[in-house]
């Protein structure tokens, strides 16, 4: 019998902390040097009222979109869905924060399971 993480080495978090500065958002790159990885949890906190957006690609565009909490992320967390959110080998994610008051601290853990 077979489970979703045959094949993984083990768990990881990924995590960091940001700060807007003088702007409204943030945002940073997470390279998954020579591994992949399938996200299985999600935890932020921000300001009230703000967002929250994981692309994939090294690019913020809409069409990379993966995740996100787009209404209120002053704290959040939340599994992902079905067998989670798989990062292809040697890939690069963006981890944004957004409608953030200036000089805001901002946090990401993100629950990862590394192949």
């Amino acid at each position: 019998m077979t489970g979703p993480y045959d094949g993984y080495r083990d768990l990881q978090y990924l995590t960091g902390t940001l700060n807007t500065g003088s702007n409204s958002f943030v945002e940073t790159t997470l390279t998954l040097s020579n591994v992949a990885a399938l996200i299985k949890r999600i935890a932020i906190t921000a300001a009230a009222n703000s967002g929250f957006s994981l692309y994939k690609d090294s690019s913020a565009a809409a069409t990379n979109l993966l995740d996100g909490e787009f209404v209120n992320a002053a704290i959040a967390a939340w599994g992902v869905g079905g067998e989670g959110l798989w990062v292809p080998k040697s890939s690069t994610l963006v981890v944004r924060f957004f409608n953030q008051p200036t000089n805001q601290d901002c946090t990401y853990n993100l629950l990862a399971a590394i192949k």
